[in-house]
């Protein structure tokens, strides 16, 4: 019984404090990568290390990234299968487009630019959409886009 001092009934001076555990399922959809990884893990029931074992990462990256840290490209793909699913929007413009293929694939400017066939910097300037490629260069692009992962 406590009382209205805040006190136990047999210990009137002792305070109590009263504790719950704190939810662990958020309560809204996921908005951000983070929040994905978050629910996911805790759905499955994992610990962030053993998160981080089922995606070939430390314990210390999922933590940043559950708190909103991006990670690097080359986690990506490690993070998309540990989810089973791709969080982001459907692209739909080239540029978006271009930066979901190097997302599922892992690659970083320079990978994706080597296995196309250009220079980094030319495939940088499309995927961020300063330049247009030639039609020639397009028509290749769009298959190389459409290539399964």
């Amino acid at each position: 019984m406590v009382h209205s001092e805040g006190g136990v009934a047999l210990l009137p001076h002792v305070p109590v404090l009263l504790k719950t555990l704190k939810s662990q399922i958020p309560v809204s959809p996921p908005q951000h990568l983070g929040d994905h990884l978050r629910c996911c893990r805790i759905k499955r029931k994992l610990t962030q290390g053993e998160a981080a074992d089922c995606m070939a990462t430390q314990t210390l990256n999922v933590s940043r990234w559950e708190r909103g840290k991006e990670p690097e490209i080359e986690a990506m793909p490690g993070i998309l299968k540990f989810l089973g699913y791709d969080p982001f929007p459907t692209p739909r413009t080239l540029p978006e487009r271009m930066l979901a293929k190097r997302r599922v694939m892992g690659w970083t400017f320079k990978e994706a630019a080597a296995r196309f066939g250009v220079h980094r910097k030319r495939w940088k300037a499309w995927e961020q959409g300063e330049s247009i490629p030639q039609q020639n260069s397009l028509s290749h692009l769009e298959r190389f886009l459409k290539v399964p992962n």
